[in-house]
């Protein structure tokens, strides 16, 4: 059976309102960024997306497609899976060096960012996805309309040029999609991570810090940050935290309360 109900998605399901929803109040509401649009869909919309996602993860999952080190926005998966994962991994390399170097990155307004053909460009080249299927996709990320609807007051609408809708169906599994060749790249460099939606924690065992211990990360992070830009993500900078684990002797040893990757400076949190 064809794994798209329709070769197009229809437009009139197309114009969702984006209702402004305050991250971390009350403090914060003087800053525009912390007012991520959520799309208001409709129940036909909504519908329609079920059906097309529950068949591209059946898809992902019969193909092994998916990155195994992502528990964001998938089934049996949760903050607490990416908990043990990287609890079990500190356990299994111990061995390795009695430090544990964590740098966790954050994107900003990453599903707003996302190139519409660059993401298709990935369900052709990853997923083998071809013909009426790619158009279908192509047909529901085009000509999207939207408004901003806050406080009773209303906005003109306007053509999403970038961006997958945040608060529908389809749009987390379609942004994971994107991210695919993020994990690549870190598993090129050998380096442990795991990864929760938009939010990837890198991190490894080592005895001290030297030039050698960061010399991997720094070279993962440049490679990170190169692909970043080509794929028009960014990073949260206020964001990207370096933790530092150890028995209190080895810390205290150390001494050291910052690093240094790629130029930047981060505090140990």
């Amino acid at each position: 059976t064809s794994p798209c109900p329709l070769v197009l998605f229809p437009p009139h399901l197309k114009l969702p309102s984006s209702l402004l929803s305050l991250q971390n109040p009350p403090w914060t509401h003087l800053y525009l960024s912390n007012y991520p649009p959520i799309s208001n869909l409709t129940f036909l919309s909504k519908v329609l997306e079920q059906v097309v996602a529950s068949q591209l993860c059946s898809f992902l999952s019969h193909h092994s497609l998916h990155e195994l080190l992502q528990s964001g926005f998938r089934a049996a998966h949760s903050t607490e899976t990416v908990l043990v994962k990287v609890s079990n991994n500190i356990l299994s390399i111990c061995d390795q060096g009695p430090l544990y170097l964590f740098v966790l990155l954050d994107l900003s307004a990453a599903f707003d960012t996302v190139d519409h053909s660059i993401l298709i460009h990935l369900l052709s080249s990853h997923l083998n996805l071809y013909g009426s299927i790619l158009d279908w996709f192509r047909s529901y990320l085009s000509h999207r309309l939207h408004f901003i609807s806050s406080n009773g007051f209303s906005s003109s609408p306007c053509t999403m040029s970038c961006g997958v809708p945040q608060g529908s169906v389809l749009g987390p599994l379609l942004f994971n999609i994107y991210m695919l060749p993020l994990g690549d790249i870190i598993h090129r460099h050998g380096i442990n991570f795991h990864m929760h939606g938009d939010d990837t924690q890198l991190y490894l065992s080592a005895y001290t810090l030297d030039s050698r211990t960061t010399a991997v990360l720094t070279e993962c992070l440049s490679n990170i940050k190169s692909w970043m830009r080509a794929n028009f993500l960014q990073l949260n900078i206020s964001k990207v935290e370096a933790l530092l684990i150890g028995s209190c002797q080895h810390l205290h040893t150390l001494g050291a309360d910052s690093i240094t990757i790629h130029g930047c400076t981060l505090h140990f949190t």
